[in-house]
């Protein structure tokens, strides 16, 4: 994202949803309220940007002198995070794939990541997410999934191995507004809808000649199932070449453009690069 463009944060808001809003926008609320906001943000950002504000922002002293945040706020700022890692660039491996990048010295070519640097980076966050990501390093929502999966302990270096120590004694101490491993975000559970629910989705304008079709889904809920299950019913392109498959789900708008990996089986946006590092 261009750094000239503002990011406007907002806190969470304050509303009851039910099973079904659960159904059309992927998961319980206190989760998923802003998973469609880095989707908004990329689609549009000559008009600017709407992210949830950093956890950091919201710390105050209570009566008792201690410091505390807003958990609820913080758990669908973390897990906004998780979910766009998850389905924008097909990972099920987060640790792997941020170390890759901040190892990258934090690049920003691809948008998805400028967002991540202006947002999570920005506010010193993202290694407090990264850290637990360590100890939590299995994205499970793609099991049902025929896929390629490493489920090895990363090897880190040396100087990684200090820097997350460091940051584990600080996540101690830390508010559990800043502390991911108090928000049952193991295994992807709460953002996983997406791969495990049902959608009422369904794929139009198929054009073998340009490699193009448009996936449509109704709800958050299962619309990454039916990318897996629908693309796989695309006809087989000569020369191995691969489909482009621009995706719409209504309570969200554009996701962008999907193409499945051949090395892992998952479908993902962006260059196929960047979607093998983090699996």
């Amino acid at each position: 994202m261009p750094a000239a463009v503002p990011i406007q944060r907002i806190t969470r808001p304050a509303v009851i949803v039910g099973s079904a809003d659960d159904e059309a926008l992927g998961g319980e609320h206190p989760w998923v309220w802003a998973t469609g906001l880095p989707y908004h943000a990329l689609a549009a950002p000559s008009s600017g940007a709407v992210m949830p504000q950093s956890p950091r922002a919201l710390l105050q002293r209570n009566e008792y002198g201690h410091v505390e945040g807003d958990f609820d706020h913080a758990i669908g700022y973390f897990a906004a995070l998780q979910s766009f890692l998850t389905y924008s660039l097909g990972w099920t491996r987060h640790d792997k794939g941020l170390i890759w990048w901040l190892d990258q010295g934090a690049p920003a070519a691809d948008a998805r990541f400028g967002l991540i640097r202006d947002v999570w980076f920005g506010d010193e966050t993202l290694e407090n997410y990264l850290s637990w990501c360590v100890e939590h390093p299995h994205i499970g929502v793609f099991d049902a999934f025929e896929h390629v999966v490493d489920d090895q302990p990363l090897e880190l270096s040396e100087d990684w191995r200090a820097r997350l120590s460091t940051i584990r004694a600080q996540r101690d101490v830390d508010d559990l507004s800043l502390r991911p491993d108090q928000m049952h975000l193991q295994g992807g559970e709460h953002i996983g809808r997406p791969a495990t629910g049902h959608a009422d989705a369904r794929l139009i304008g198929v054009d073998p000649g340009s490699r193009s079709a448009v996936l449509i889904s109704q709800t958050v809920s299962g619309w990454s199932a039916a990318l897996m299950r629908l693309g796989s019913e695309l006809p087989t392109l000569s020369g191995g070449r691969s489909w482009r498959v621009d995706v719409h789900v209504k309570p969200v708008g554009f996701l962008g453009t999907f193409r499945r990996s051949r090395a892992t089986g998952l479908w993902f946006a962006g260059r196929h690069a960047h979607h093998i590092v983090g699996n």
